[in-house]
């Protein structure tokens, strides 16, 4: 599913909560350019039973722990700029490796952005700077309607 000549094992992560009933897929590359050079093929990935594909790397970079990118074709969306739900299963993942609960995490895509990561026993505790992307009001009908 990557044209890329790196080959690695996709594995289905099911036990993080979201709203979505299909799993989502990770993957770990050894080196953080591997994962920049990545060229997914977007029609392959959206075949694949999952809601998308988390790939990460351990950083190479100052002042933070690991990198990531997240592909969501299925949704619509090839590659999102940064996912909360993805940096919820990168952190248990990457605390487990690196020994320690609070780490900061870099999604590299074009827009891209940090994460700052805290785990809390099965919780994991998310900050960072937002991208307001709309804004609305929403209703709810009264109770009993």
């Amino acid at each position: 599913a990557y044209s890329s000549s790196v080959v690695f094992f996709i594995e289905r992560y099911d036990n993080h909560r979201d709203l979505h009933s299909s799993p989502t897929r990770r993957s770990s590359v050894p080196h953080e350019q591997t994962l920049l050079d990545l060229r997914p093929d977007f029609a392959s990935l959206a075949r694949l039973d999952t809601r998308g594909v988390i790939v990460t790397a351990a950083a190479e970079r100052d002042n933070v722990d690991f990198v990531s990118r997240f592909f969501c074709p299925v949704l619509g969306i090839d590659e999102d700029p940064v996912t909360g739900s993805a940096h919820c299963c990168l952190a248990p993942f990457w605390a487990g490796r690196l020994g320690r609960d609070e780490l900061t995490g870099f999604q590299a895509s074009k827009r891209g952005g940090v994460v700052c990561c805290e785990v809390i026993c099965d919780r994991v505790e998310l900050s960072g700077r937002a991208v307001k992307i709309f804004s609305g009001t929403m209703s709810a009908p009264p109770a009993g309607a």
